[in-house]
C-alpha cells in the first residue's frame, strides 16, 4: 500500500491512492515560514491552551472490545468504526498517527475519510499528552501507547497485521515501537509523510522555537532536535 499527496494553496494537505512522490520544489516553497516569531509564538499557545481541553486517556488493554476506540477521544472522519470488516482486498488495517501537537481529528481529517471510501478499516489514536499538548511527551512512552492501541485493533479487527501511516513524529515514534517494543511482527509497513528521522530544526524551520518548545515541557520536541540524545 502507498500513498501520494498534493499541496494546495491553504496548505492542506489531501492524500490520494498512488505511489509516493517528492515534493515538487514549487510545492515545498509553500512550507516556507509564512509568519513571524510572534505569529508563531500565538500559535504554540493556542495549542498549548486548546490541549488544556483535552483529557489524557488511560492506557486501555480490551480485547475483543472496541472500548478503547472511544477513549482515543473524537476521531477523523471515517475512522475508528468499531463495525468495519476487512476483506481480502484490504487485509490490514490502517492506523494512522498524527504529528507534535496535533490530535487525530486535526491531523487526518482529508486522509481517513479517504482510505474509508477505498475500502480501508482506518484507525486513529491520540497520544504523549502532556502540559504542552497533544503529542508532546516522551517518544518512548509515546511508543508504548502506539504498541498498546496496535494490540487493541489486532485483538477487534482479526487481522495478523496492521500498515501505519504517520506524519512527522507519527512517521518516526513506530519505528521506536517497531525496533524496541515487539512491532516488527505486527506491522506490515509504515509510511512516513515528511518523518522527523533525521531531527528537525525548530517549529516551522526556525531553531528559535526549540526555547519555547523546552519552556512549554514539550519532551517530544526535545528529543526530535536534530543531534539530540534520542536520535
Amino acid at each position: 500500500m502507498s500513498f501520494y499527496y498534493k499541496l494546495f494553496e491553504n496548505n492542506t494537505l489531501l492524500f490520494a491512492m498512488g505511489k509516493v512522490v517528492g515534493l515538487p520544489k514549487s510545492a515545498s516553497k509553500k512550507l516556507q515560514p509564512l509568519f513571524g516569531m510572534k505569529v508563531l509564538i500565538g500559535t504554540v499557545l493556542i495549542l498549548t491552551l486548546v490541549s488544556a481541553t483535552l483529557v489524557p486517556k488511560s492506557t486501555v488493554q480490551a480485547a475483543n472490545s472496541a472500548d478503547f476506540l472511544s477513549a482515543e477521544g473524537p476521531p477523523p472522519p471515517g475512522a475508528n468504526d468499531p463495525n468495519c470488516h476487512l476483506d481480502e482486498e484490504h487485509p490490514y488495517p490502517v492506523v494512522l498517527v498524527p504529528g507534535t501537537f496535533e490530535t487525530m481529528q486535526q491531523n487526518w481529517a482529508a486522509l481517513s475519510p479517504l482510505l474509508a471510501a477505498k475500502g480501508y478499516c482506518v484507525y486513529s489514536l491520540n497520544y504523549g499528552f502532556s502540559s504542552a499538548g497533544p503529542s508532546t511527551g516522551s517518544i518512548q512512552d509515546s511508543a508504548l501507547e502506539l504498541k498498546t492501541f496496535v494490540e487493541n485493533v489486532l485483538k477487534l479487527t482479526g487481522a495478523k497485521k496492521v500498515s501505519i501511516v504517520g506524519h512527522s513524529q507519527g512517521g518516526m515514534m513506530p519505528r521506536y515501537y517497531i525496533k524496541f517494543l515487539g512491532g516488527a511482527n505486527k506491522v506490515d509497513d509504515l509510511i512516513g509523510l515528511v518523518p522527523s528521522n533525521h531531527g528537525t530544526k525548530g517549529l516551522a524551520g526556525l531553531k528559535e522555537t526549540f526555547k519555547i518548545t523546552h519552556l512549554l515541557s514539550c519532551t517530544a520536541c526535545d528529543q526530535q532536535q536534530a543531534g539530540s540524545d534520542f536520535l
